[in-house]
């Protein structure tokens, strides 16, 4: 590194902080990434533990984008699969191949491409998700739960709450009925809270405008094969996405790496602890490594662990404290990227 190089302090290697060190990296910015990770591992709450030879994806976690940019970013380090891998052959999956990329029997490097099956159990029955429109659905539902979630959606065309959280959201698209019986104790179950004290904002950035309509739209056009006629598809009801073929991690693995050649840092097992400051400015960050407390000073710093852990570890306002104890106790969190 030459004395002239700056440094960018980034906290957390999960994908935001890796992605942010790439971007770096690769502008020729004259800027060392440098980053913080409590872990021994890349990959944050997208990473693949181990038992033994077993990996298992936290989540699991889909790769999927309509940026083309992030997603050339994923094929230069995983190209995709250009033949049909092992499981595509046994399960007879109907796939097209790019003509470029590698062959999954044969490399190890690749992208696979998945088809998407997805499943909620509801009154020991399992139902697809996107929903299929088809008599099963309603055999499965009951008569009377039917008409019940219906008429309620019929309800929520008409009568619209005021979104003021996540509840009113979803209801306001998918009406009372359904929501009680698919989204709220899987929303309680994922971020540890009731979605009624969760802010609309977050249907908005996950949901974006699905509803039940486009549900059902959905449904009978991919039956009769009319998607050409010109629905757009919303990106919750995508059919297939991609997926490394040793799991999420691979993909961090192989960004990591390519930081570290190209004279980034990632210190591992390092805790954040907070900030030193000096006239309103930061200048460097405190961390644990090996039961001991370690500076390190930079001219940028960048947060992407979950908001709840930064503030812990700043002398931030009483209050502010307490809601980050909140967060940290109802398990209700999430990473969040933050520039100084």
């Amino acid at each position: 590194m030459n004395k002239s190089q700056k440094k960018a302090i980034i906290l957390g290697a999960g994908p935001s902080g890796l992605a942010c060190a790439l971007e770096l990296i690769k502008s020729n910015s004259n800027i060392q990434p440098i980053i913080i990770e409590k872990l021994p591992c890349v990959g944050g709450l997208s990473r693949t533990v181990y038992w033994d030879n077993l990996g298992v994806d936290i989540g699991g976690h889909r790769l999927y984008t309509k940026d083309p940019y992030i997603e050339q970013i994923w094929r230069d380090f995983l190209p995709l699969q250009n033949a049909p891998s092992i499981d595509d052959i046994y399960a007879k999956r109907d796939l097209t191949y790019p003509k470029e990329g590698k062959d999954p029997n044969v490399e190890d490097d690749v992208m696979l491409i998945r088809q998407r099956f997805s499943s909620i159990i509801y009154n020991s029955k399992m139902f697809e998700y996107p929903l299929k429109f088809e008599l099963s659905l309603f055999k499965k539902l009951g008569l009377k739960t039917t008409l019940l979630a219906g008429f309620s959606y019929l309800k929520s065309l008409l009568v619209k709450r005021e979104e003021k959280s996540l509840e009113d959201f979803m209801i306001n698209r998918f009406g009372k009925v359904l929501y009680e019986i698919f989204f709220k104790s899987y929303t309680k179950k994922v971020w540890g809270v009731e979605p009624s004290v969760l802010s609309s904002e977050w249907g908005r950035e996950r949901i974006r405008q699905l509803n039940l309509l486009k549900t059902v739209l959905n449904a009978i056009f991919s039956k009769l094969n009319i998607f050409k006629l010109g629905l757009k598809k919303e990106t919750s009801l995508i059919d297939s996405f991609y997926y490394p073929k040793f799991g999420c991690s691979q993909l961090w693995e192989a960004i990591a790496k390519y930081i570290i050649n190209n004279g980034g840092k990632i210190i591992f097992e390092a805790e954040f602890k907070d900030f030193e400051i000096e006239k309103d400015k930061i200048y460097s960050v405190k961390y644990f490594k090996n039961n001991k407390e370690e500076t390190l000073q930079g001219n940028y710093f960048i947060s992407s662990i979950p908001i709840k852990d930064l503030i812990k570890g700043i002398d931030a306002p009483y209050d502010i404290k307490q809601n980050a104890h909140y967060l940290l106790n109802s398990k209700a969190h999430r990473p969040i990227g933050i520039i100084f």
